[in-house]
């Protein structure tokens, strides 16, 4: 169930967007198309989302090619938070729960940066267990293109639209990847999981058949508690603490969680610390993600060694939900180097049987990552938080 997300702003123009409808009919000419097999829907975006036909609407080729030749180009501006969130809810697309055997494939076409927010409905559109692709043409914005694709393999950019038709071997080639191992992998791991199966997010799911990675580094079914500390000061800056926040949603989606399961709480910390909620705060993935959204940037300094200690003294605590000879681990996410002393927080927290995962994002200090981390292969660096995503399986693999 594939649906073509189409930027009909003012970013395109008239005579690009007939560009862009005939690199559509090429990509489509590769699929068999029918209720058995593919299904292909259109929504053009500018200020206002419109569905041009829905899913399933046409079961020909020929028919579908004479559609999409008629659509016409809208102008506008450019809201392609608006245009997700209507692919995700609206019957005529996905809303409808489309057919349960049929992968769901989502492709955005976009021509320059969305005046709204992206990050919150590219987020809730994956988690229905969607893959979606990003294609970012001319005056696209690649940090945007990368908070909407499923992940770095599913975002491609072109510098034209001209050149439109360089991306679709490589989209043809990754869209139709067969999934049938991956999806049995999938009901082996339910079925294992028993009454727990509920709790298994549709983005893990997503993850096991989509990303080339072993499932058991993806899904995590072992009993974990697990404290995210996350790095809240001036140095972040409140756009990047967004996305920090959007790398913690899709990491715990990797995971089962539940009071047999994996229990997540988070600590904010700057010059000050906060505890946005304990371990045993939620039970399930949903609980998760609402209360990570409601997080509020804190800004101020950077003492990093404080927060350790208040994260192993008050975070681990059995009244926050620490379980008896259950694995803890300590995820910290910083951007900085910190003010304090680090090293004898870090090890007073191992000495008390806490993993210490260490993340350092762009302004990091390696040597003080290394006394955070309770080994070499628990502490990975980026250099801006758009690359975040990219150390989440290694993450997962890690602590699981």
């Amino acid at each position: 169930d594939i649906v073509f997300v189409l930027d009909g702003s003012d970013h395109v123009g008239q005579a690009n967007f007939d560009r862009v409808k005939a690199w559509v009919k090429a990509v489509v000419s590769g699929f068999t198309i029918g209720v058995n097999t593919t299904m292909v829907g259109v929504l053009q975006y500018s200020s206002q989302p419109r569905v041009e036909f829905s899913l399933g609407a046409f079961r020909d080729l020929q028919d579908l090619l004479q559609a999409i030749d008629g659509v016409p180009y809208m102008a506008g501006g450019a809201n392609v938070g608006q245009a997700l969130h209507t692919v995700r809810t609206s019957p005529l697309l996905l809303g409808n729960g489309t057919r349960p055997d049929a992968r769901k494939v989502v492709i955005l076409v976009s021509g320059g940066p969305s005046s709204d927010d992206v990050i919150q409905p590219a987020l809730q559109l994956q988690q229905t267990g969607a893959v979606v692709y990003a294609a970012g043409v001319d005056r696209h914005d690649v940090s945007e293109l990368g908070n909407i694709a499923s992940s770095a393999q599913t975002a491609a950019s072109v510098g034209n639209f001209a050149a439109l038709d360089d991306l679709r071997t490589s989209l043809l080639s990754s869209v139709c990847t067969d999934c049938s191992q991956n999806y049995y992998a999938i009901r082996k791991v339910k079925i294992l999981l028993g009454n727990a199966q509920s709790t298994v997010s549709a983005y893990a799911i997503y993850m096991l058949c989509h990303d080339t990675y072993p499932y058991h580094s993806l899904l995590c079914g072992n009993s974990l508690d697990i404290i995210y500390l996350v790095d809240g000061s001036g140095s972040v800056g409140a756009n990047n603490f967004e996305k920090v926040k959007l790398f913690i949603k899709k990491a715990v989606s990797g995971f089962v969680i539940g009071p047999a399961a994996t229990q997540v709480g988070v600590i904010q910390y700057s010059s000050k610390i906060r505890q946005e909620f304990s371990m045993n705060s939620f039970q399930t993935v949903s609980g998760l993600l609402g209360a990570i959204d409601a997080m509020e940037y804190m800004q101020g300094g950077t003492l990093t060694g404080r927060a350790i200690r208040y994260a192993s003294k008050y975070g681990f605590s059995v009244f926050d939900g620490a379980r008896r000879g259950v694995p803890k681990v300590l995820v910290v996410v910083t951007d900085g180097v910190s003010s304090d002393e680090v090293a004898i927080p870090a090890l007073e927290a191992q000495r008390q049987g806490i993993f210490v995962y260490a993340i350092g994002v762009s302004n990091y200090d390696a040597e003080q990552l290394q006394k955070i981390a309770s080994t070499n292969e628990s502490s990975a660096m980026v250099d801006n938080f758009n690359l975040l995503d990219s150390v989440r399986n290694t993450l997962l693999t890690s602590v699981c």
